[in-house]
Parts: C-alpha cells; structure tokens; sequence
C-alpha cells in the first residue's frame, strides 16, 4: 500500500508556486504588489505620451491665418484667353464683361449697406455672375465681402470697385476698338478673291422655326436674374444680327474659316444662355467640312433665330405694356 502523503503528490506543481501563494500575507508585505497584480495594472506608454506632448505643443502653436484681400492692380482679365474657354471671342466675353460692371455700378449702394438683405441678395447675383464669367480673383473678392466683417470687408469693397472702375475704363474704348474690328474685317473681305465661291447666301423670306425657350429656367440653371439673362439674350440678338453679313459674305469668297469660326462664336453664346436648339445647330456650321452642306446649315440657324428674335421681342413688349 502507498503512503497517504505520497498520494496526494501529483497535486503538486514542481516548483510548489500553487502553495506558495497560498500563504498567509504577512502585514509588510501588504504593500508589495504580487506578480499577478502587477501584470494587469495599466502600463503608461512612453510613445503615446510623447504623442501626446507634441500634439498639445502643435495646439499651442496654432496661429489664426489671416485673411488678406488681393489688390485691385494684381488681377489681370485676359478677355482672349477667358472668351477662349467660354467658346466666344474676345470682343464678345468683353460685351459680357461691360455687363458685370454696370450690374456692379447699378448694386453699389446694397454692396455697402452691409449687413442688409438688399447687400447679400447683390453680391450673391454677382458671385455666379462673376463664376459664370470663370471671374475667379473676382469670386473670391466678393466671397470676401460677404463673409467678412471689419476692415476686411472694407478693403475688399474697395478692391472691388476699383476693378470695376478699369473695367468702366476699358468699356469706354470698346466701342472704338470694335469699329477698327469691323473696318478690318471688311477690308480683309473685298481682298479675297470670290473664285471660291461655296454660294450666294441669301437670308430673305426664311420661315421662322419655332422651338421651346424659357428665359425663367435659363436664369435658375445659372443661378442669375431673369433681367439680366434677358439683357444677355439682347445683345446676343445684336451680335448675331451683326454676324448675318459675315455668313453672306464669307460664302460668296468661299471663306470656309470664317464661316466655322464665326459659327463657333456664336455657338459659345448660345450655349452659355442655355438656348440649346440654335446652339446645336451653329455647332454643325463650326465643324462642317462639306461646303456643300453650309447653305442649309445657315438657312436653319437663320430660322430659328428669326423665331427666337421674334419671341423675346414679344417677351419685352409684353413687359413694356405691363
């Protein structure tokens, strides 16, 4: 038979730690931590507080930026290469130019009422305006006066008018610069021989062709007054009435560079006014290649013009008698 004691040996571990821990705590040792109580308290991670010093010190050494308002001098409008990516020339992106200042001359008095209704409906008007012209400096400066208070708001006031006091400048020699335009155009035209003839283009009893416009839709997709779309529209109609001679003209010399280059032209203004069917159209004269095909191009751009004269001319009565 196996002795009691022996018995119970295989309870035991080798190096009796089970037993050791189960001796009584003498009061000394109380405040000693035990291995296992050591090894779940939280250990403080060297890294993270350092992470942590560094973030605190980074927080510390945030400065408030400040904002600063270009001056009137350093932005440059380039009429050529901004009419360029609108699809228009640059005697037209300017007419659109003469716009925005006069839309900014008339609202001077609400830009400087700040705080006013009358002030954030203005400038708001003027943002999309000045974006839909890609007037970015411009954007910005206005973005300024409407979030900005203080001395900040005042000097992009400032700044702003002065560029429109340039763009008043410019719209004064405007005139003058189209007629010498005009006169070398001309010139150019009895220059050229007619040998090329594509056709004898001729605009006379074209019947109107209807399609759907509407002026309050074509303001709300570019965020703009209806009055003021409809003053683009207006000088649409002169410039295309303008451009009528130059299609004449440019078919009896067989002038195919033109006749695309002016169909481009006015394809870009069609295009921003949102009035979609003449647009199409202009766009087949800018890329056809068959000098064939140009007469009944034109004669259809012709028609729908003639309607879409018609109906903003009814448009503008109707409100002149209202």
């Amino acid at each position: 038979p196996v002795a009691a004691d022996d018995d119970m040996d295989f309870l035991l571990d080798d190096n009796d730690s089970f037993v050791k821990s189960e001796q009584p705590v003498s009061q000394d040792d109380k405040s000693a931590t035990s291995p296992i109580e050591e090894s779940i308290l939280p250990s403080v991670d060297d890294d993270f507080l350092q992470a942590e010093n560094q973030t605190e010190a980074k927080e510390e050494s945030i400065k408030v930026e400040t904002v600063t308002v270009k001056s009137a001098d350093s932005i440059v409008i380039d009429s050529e290469k901004l009419g360029e990516e609108l699809g228009i020339s640059a005697s037209d992106y300017d007419e659109f130019l003469n716009e925005f200042a006069d839309k900014a001359v008339e609202a001077e008095a609400s830009i400087r009422d700040k705080d006013s209704d009358a002030q954030k409906k203005a400038i708001s008007s003027l943002i999309n305006l000045s974006q839909m012209l890609h007037l970015e400096d411009i954007s910005t400066i206005l973005e300024q006066i409407e979030t900005q208070t203080g001395d900040i708001e005042d000097s992009a006031i400032e700044t702003f008018y002065a560029i429109v006091k340039r763009l008043a400048t410019k719209e004064e020699q405007a005139p003058v610069q189209r007629v010498e335009e005009v006169a070398a155009e001309q010139e150019s035209v009895v220059e050229q021989a007619s040998d090329d003839k594509i056709c004898d283009l001729v605009f006379d009893n074209i019947e109107p062709i209807h399609f759907d416009f509407q002026i309050e839709k074509a303001a709300e997709e570019l965020s703009l007054p209806v009055d003021l779309i409809e003053e683009f529209v207006g000088d649409f109609i002169v410039q295309a009435n303008e451009e009528k001679q130059t299609f004449i003209d440019a078919c009896r010399i067989g002038d195919v560079d033109t006749i695309q280059k002016t169909g481009h032209k006015l394809k870009g203004v069609a295009s921003n006014l949102r009035i979609i069917p003449l647009a199409d159209t202009l766009e087949q004269v800018q890329f056809c290649e068959d000098t064939s095909r140009f007469e009944p191009l034109l004669k259809k751009y012709w028609g729908q013009f003639l309607a879409f004269e018609a109906f903003i001319n009814t448009i503008l009565h109707n409100q002149g008698e209202n």
